[in-house]
């Protein structure tokens, strides 16, 4: 992909590259180029590595969004090093230049890690007068609405859910391969302890190919039409009838029912709930990262082909709106949806205070100190929470 059409950029009227891409899950775009750019972009890294991978484009300015070019160049090795001694497991990243009319955009792009999650094994600050940290030791990070942040329970969840679904699916593709060459034609060979205190390969043969081996003689590897060849021993069949299938399997739409009611308790009749925020839902936990789905929180009706959500996928989406409900709106919902819900906290969050107040009067006036038991029984609401926006604590009514 050239760099024009990932950035999406044209001139305008004056001759300069107007920039209309906006940053996303698996694209940041970073104005300067130097030591400090690099440290702070480590966390984007890290999130890129344990989602689907994304891009890091230096040389955009910010509101306006322009192609301005880099005014300098880091030495590749000196950045590979950074990220080796930050990140384990170590990220894969291909850094490239791309020359614009008379100016330089330089490009990180970052594979997923297969091995996720990727977590930060040291702090790391900024090189200037005041130091920042732009990077926590054990802290694993997830892209979110084109930001980067500490990733949610729910989502680390899925993230080591996904890597033993890959597991999984990898072993059932042998299982798939071995059906089709048929059993008694195919062998094994286990490679596990193989370079351990001297141990060889073992390697598992029919028994009417065992009888007639020489190794000595004719020790070789021997392929199918090009392809390895493997035995299996046992067979797994995965097709059940949907209503005897234990997994429980809805489609979208009745996904969507069935978690309206719970959604609805969270958030309020105003929030809007259907297939596609479910799948949005979905999607960013890590149900969909195949076509097919993984096979645990999603599938497909092998007929029709249509999406399935099992009984795991609507638990695990209903435990992550309860127990990350701004993390929840930020992927589910629309620009519309964020504003309004950014509204209502501010209206609950005002109208807490007032009761505060009040309460607080009443108590003067009645002498009569509250229990600290009440607050936790919630016979007074102690409105002021960690992290809204220009409040700090913090004392409870």
């Amino acid at each position: 992909m050239s760099i024009e059409h990932l950035l999406d950029c044209a001139k305008d009227g004056n001759g300069k590259w107007k920039v209309n891409s906006r940053e996303r899950t698996d694209l940041e775009f970073k104005e300067k180029l130097d030591q400090n750019s690099i440290r702070k972009c480590l966390k984007t890294i890290a999130a890129f590595a344990n989602g689907k991978g994304g891009k890091i484009v230096f040389g955009v300015s910010n509101s306006p969004r322009y192609a301005i070019g880099v005014n300098n160049t880091l030495d590749e090795a000196e950045i590979q090093d950074l990220v080796l001694s930050s990140l384990y497991p170590v990220p894969e990243i291909e850094i490239s230049d791309h020359p614009l009319d008379d100016f330089l955009i330089v490009q990180i792009e970052v594979a997923a890690h297969p091995k996720r999650p990727v977590i930060a094994i040291k702090d790391v600050q900024t090189k200037q007068q005041n130091n920042s940290t732009v990077l926590s030791q054990g802290v694993v990070y997830a892209r979110r609405s084109g930001k980067t942040k500490p990733i949610s329970g729910e989502e680390f969840g899925s993230i080591l859910e996904s890597r033993d679904n890959e597991i999984r699916n990898s072993i059932f593709s042998f299982l798939s391969r071995a059906n089709e060459i048929g059993y008694e034609n195919v062998a094994v060979a286990d490679f596990r302890k193989y370079g351990n205190n001297k141990e060889n390969v073992t390697l598992w043969l029919p028994a009417t190919a065992a009888k007639d081996l020489n190794v000595i003689e004719r020790a070789k590897l021997v392929q199918d039409n090009g392809a390895d060849a493997y035995q299996i021993r046992g067979f797994v069949d995965l097709t059940l009838p949907s209503d005897k299938d234990p997994r429980k399997p809805l489609l979208p739409k009745k996904t969507a029912r069935v978690l309206k009611e719970p959604i609805t308790k969270i958030f309020g009749k105003w929030f809007p709930w259907n297939e596609q925020h479910l799948r949005k839902a979905a999607a960013h936990l890590g149900f969909w990262e195949h076509r097919r789905g993984d096979n645990k929180n999603t599938g497909y009706e092998p007929n029709t082909e249509r999406p399935l959500y099992f009984e795991a996928g609507r638990a695990a989406i209903q435990r992550f709106a309860n127990r990350n409900p701004d993390d929840f709106v930020d992927v589910v919902g629309s620009v519309q949806t964020k504003q309004n819900g950014t509204t209502r906290r501010t209206n609950r969050l005002q109208a807490q205070i007032c009761i505060c107040a009040e309460s607080r009067r009443s108590r003067r006036a009645s002498a009569e100190p509250t229990p600290r038991s009440a607050l936790w029984r919630g016979t007074v609401a102690n409105p002021l929470r960690v992290g809204m926006a220009g409040i700090k604590r913090e004392e409870p009514c």
